[in-house]
């Protein structure tokens, strides 16, 4: 569990010092003292340049305003089909009216903050009977994780602090120990108890299995002991005072960077600490410098010691007429350059920007929508090698912490009857996907969209060069892609069957012309050869 601890603590102090629990002990000694935590914070940028991350984060892949995944079915002519499509867009907006409800976006900022700073982060999802589901994201340190086959976190360990009065409503008084059932019977509703939550695969688990037979993964609450105090071997504290049992984990355990068999994440902040260090260092160089030389220690005769001195602004001190004052004067002339000290810190500051993706937030802060010159923007290679920086994050958001989030949701909208009826040509038991359509994803998928905007443009060159050379182009399904890629929503498109059936029409539309114009011409003809008769009958007649 604490491989990382010295440098989880490290992080917490010069970071984020209101992150983390339990780091230092059971209780953190500072929050029992009530005594501040932010001592070793003088500059704050690094702590501004994660809550930028953050935000960045927030809007660019989770944004509350609008969409940021879709349904999709793996097959094409299902999805052609205008009754599956709409079910898919329903069912995918009673999911993000569930997220919604369950406090989810507030919570995955309290996740991307906790990925950013000490690299691992753990967010329950569980049902609740007034909002539908209600979500919980853990600091570090309040969770321990559990490796399972191929390097996979497959269990998770939870400690949490309760009252008394708090397990009693939770758990029932008749599920709750017998020493806590005394404190409640005994009006000591605010002792406080350290409580497990373990979340571990079921050891009776059969895929095929019916009931809770077919769940893979169990739910345990129970006590660890009293808080702040050596555990009674006596006490009986072990016993479960919940289990549940889940189809899949409640819980979605993402992790910002491993290397080899590591348990937990390497965060950008964990790497970059020395460069935080640094600019503390230097801000409490500057800080003091400036002290030094706006306030420099003096230096005195020993007769001005009885009377003393008055160096406040505007005061007057007095001495006797036929005596020359006695100069008081620094102890050394400080030459402070406060401006190489403030650059270095700024040198410092854009590689923790840097590091932190400042700029690739910044850019799209400033671009808003993929508007044309956005679009034109994300196609450039500036654009790629922020990508390609970032890129990885994106697939790691969208792989450890969407996608089973979005399955978890999905299955308890499934549960509580919350979305609609299945189309009858949906089949039963048939995958559905999920497509991303975040501002970030969106531009992760635009860099694979220059591929067509090249191919396109060199076709157009060929259709120029050599007019007459063959058009391989299918320009319908070069829209469908694009139009796939950008997350537009189905219904304002035309399905393949429809487009067949306005391709018939204007087959049609063109015949009937091609027709009325021969009909046209044929009259035309007609009339001229009239024309023409009646004027060799006139000849003949005049003969």
């Amino acid at each position: 569990m604490w491989v990382f601890r010295d440098h989880w603590r490290q992080v917490q102090q010069f970071t984020d010092p209101y992150s983390g629990r339990n780091l230092w002990g059971l209780r953190d000694p500072y929050e029992d003292l009530g005594m501040r935590k932010d001592q070793y914070r003088i500059n704050a940028g690094p702590w501004l340049a994660k809550n930028e991350l953050v935000s960045g984060f927030s809007e660019g892949m989770t944004p509350k305003d609008r969409p940021f995944f879709a349904f999709r079915v793996p097959d094409e002519e299902l999805m052609e089909d205008a009754d599956v499509q709409q079910w898919l867009f329903e069912a995918r907006n009673r999911v993000l009216s569930l997220m919604d409800r369950s406090g989810f976006y507030d919570e995955m900022k309290t996740l991307y903050g906790e990925l950013a700073v000490f690299g691992s982060a753990n967010m329950v999802i569980y049902e609740d009977p007034v909002a539908g589901a209600i979500c919980r994201t853990d600091t570090i340190g309040e969770f321990v994780y559990g490796l399972g086959a191929y390097g996979r976190i497959d269990r998770t360990y939870r400690r949490k602090v309760m009252t008394v009065g708090a397990m009693i409503k939770e758990f029932g008084y008749e599920n709750c120990p017998p020493d806590v059932q005394k404190m409640w019977d005994s009006h000591m509703v605010d002792k406080e108890w350290m409580v497990v939550h373990a979340i571990v695969p079921a050891e009776y688990f059969d895929p095929h299995g019916l009931g809770v037979y077919g769940m893979k993964y169990d739910s345990f609450y129970f006590l660890e002991g009293s808080v702040g105090s050596q555990r009674d071997p006596s006490f009986e504290g072990n016993a479960v005072m919940r289990n549940r049992r889940f189809r899949d984990r409640p819980n979605v355990t993402p992790r910002w960077g491993v290397v080899g068999g590591q348990i937990y994440g390497i965060s950008p902040v964990m790497q970059i600490l020395g460069d935080i260090k640094q600019v503390q260092k230097l801000e409490s160089k500057k800080l003091l410098g400036l002290d030094k030389t706006i306030d420099p220690p003096m230096l005195a005769p020993e007769s001005l010691r009885s009377v003393g001195i008055r160096v406040g602004p505007g005061q007057t001190n007095y001495y006797a007429a036929p005596m020359a004052p006695e100069q008081v004067a620094p102890v050394y002339n400080l030459q402070f350059n406060i401006k190489d000290t403030a650059e270095e810190i700024t040198n410092v500051m854009q590689r923790i920007d840097r590091a932190l993706f400042r700029d690739v937030f910044m850019a799209m802060t400033q671009l808003g929508s993929l508007s044309p010159d956005a679009t034109a923007y994300l196609s450039s290679r500036v654009w790629e090698e922020k990508m390609a920086r970032i890129g990885p994050v994106v697939d790691m958001i969208e792989n450890e912490v969407l996608k089973p989030a979005i399955d978890r949701f999905f299955d308890i909208a499934l549960m509580q009857g919350r979305l609609p009826s299945l189309p009858k040509q949906l089949p039963q038991g048939m995958e559905i996907k999920i497509e991303y359509t975040s501002f970030l994803s969106q531009a992760k998928r635009q860099i694979g969209m220059s591929s067509i905007q090249q191919a396109l443009g060199f076709a157009q060159q060929q259709a120029q060069m050599a007019p007459g050379s063959q058009v391989i182009w299918n320009a319908e399904e070069a829209q469908r892609e694009v139009n796939r890629s950008l997350g537009v929503n189905p219904k304002l498109l035309l399905s393949k069957k429809q487009m067949g059936a306005v391709r018939v029409q204007q087959m049609r539309q063109a015949q009937m012309q091609n027709e009325m114009q021969s009909v046209g011409h044929a009259v035309n003809i007609m009339g001229k050869l009239k024309a023409h008769g009646k004027a060799l009958l006139g000849k003949g007649r005049r003969k």
